[in-house]
Formats: C-alpha cells, structure tokens, sequence
C-alpha cells in the first residue's frame, strides 16, 4: 500500500498507531513504515508523445540534453529571427555565474508533488509551456511570444508515480515525517516536492481528465523505468 496524500482513507492505517499526543518524529516514520511501501507523487509535464513516458520511464533531468532540444526548437524555420548565437546567450544567461562543470540545483534530478491538487494549483506551468529550462530560455530570448507556441506543442501530463521509500534519501525521510506529522496535527494539501535521484522502476497510472483552464490533462499510468537522462518538465 502507498500513502496517498490526497485521500483520506489512504491515512487510517497509519492513524490507527499513533497516538493523537504523539509529537515525536521517529513515532511518525516508524507508524509509516509498518503501514507503507512508499508514497503517490505527482510529476507535471507537457510531452508529444505520452507513450516516451512507457517506454524509457521519468527521468531525471539532464540541462544538456535539454539545452540540445531548446536549439533545435528555437533555431528553425518556425522562429526564422532566431540564431543560434542568441540562444547560446539565453542559456548563459540563465546559468549565471554557475562555475564550469558545476551542475544547477534540479539537474540530475526528479520533482514529485505528495500532493496533485497543490501541484495543478502552484506548479501548473509544467502542465502549460512544458520544460521550466525551456520556457526560462525562450524567456531570455525576448521579441518573439515564444511561450504561446509552447502552449501550442504537446499535451499537458500528470504523471502518477508509486515512490517506494527505499527511493526516499536519508536527507527526505526525516523531511515527509515531518510533513506527516504536521498534516495530522493541521490537515493541508503538501505543497514540497519530493526530489528523487538515480534510476528505478516504478509502476504508474494512465487516465484523461478535465483540468484548469478546460485543457486536455493526461494522467500516466503502466510500468515505468527511470533512467539516468530526462523528460524535464
């Protein structure tokens, strides 16, 4: 069974253990762990084809790679005002002073919602322009309305991601304890993304639904692999 944040019944067997006086952390990870596999995270992309996400898993971001497809986008026949030489310095501009070989905070990782309402509620330009990196350089591209054409390219996605705690750093248990205890205590919608590292396979879910602004939102589900290189989003 994995702990759905968003579901209260999802809660009960973990309720049962703890005391309504209990405060201390360890109490909460150890009534977690005796009722849980792991927790439902929510991952909010826009992607061209929903069945890459089958087929090679959500995988953590690589700025290269996504740099690569940013050129490739921008520097075409679509935005014929657009060179390669201003695309070099948005990118330059959005890694600032970052030192050479120095990797940004979110590359080489993963962000999972516990929570799908706070993520369509807080993070929904994932679901709407796709890739933050993408959408940060077409920002420092100026001129053009690149963003509307991002909105235009793809469908917007929710993944759904079964996260088995053995995939929970040392660093995020004491951290979703934390949240656990604060949730019972004050029930609230998590609004911290989890950040997960490395490869794993996980299963997932696949359905459509309505969301915000009376778009398509498509929710994956099946067998998923997370290889080392991204789907960012």
């Amino acid at each position: 069974m994995f702990l759905d944040w968003q579901d209260p019944n999802s809660w009960q067997p973990m309720l049962s253990l703890l005391h309504p006086t209990d405060r201390a952390l360890p109490k909460f990870w150890s009534a977690f762990e005796q009722c849980y596999e792991g927790v439902v995270g929510y991952h909010g992309c826009r992607t061209t084809d929903v069945n890459e996400y089958y087929r090679d898993g959500l995988r953590v971001a690589d700025h290269a790679r996504t740099d690569e497809l940013a050129r490739s986008f921008f520097v075409s026949n679509q935005f014929p005002g657009t060179t390669r030489e201003k695309v070099e310095l948005a990118i330059q501009r959005i890694d600032g002073f970052k030192a050479p070989g120095e990797r940004r905070i979110d590359d080489g990782k993963c962000y999972l919602a516990l929570d799908e309402r706070s993520l369509l509620r807080t993070c929904g330009h994932y679901m709407i322009y796709g890739s933050e990196r993408i959408l940060a350089i077409a920002n420092h591209l100026g001129g053009t309305n690149y963003k509307d054409v991002l909105k235009l390219r793809g469908m917007p996605t929710v993944v759904v991601v079964n996260l088995p705690t053995r995939f929970l750093t040392n660093d995020l248990r004491p951290n979703l304890a934390r949240k656990i205890r604060q949730c019972i205590v004050v029930p609230y919608e998590c609004t911290v993304l989890y950040i997960t590292e490395g490869c794993c396979k996980l299963p997932v879910v696949c359905r459509r639904d309505s969301w915000a602004h009376r778009r398509t939102l498509h929710r994956c589900s099946g067998p998923f692999r997370t290889p080392s290189a991204a789907h960012e989003s």
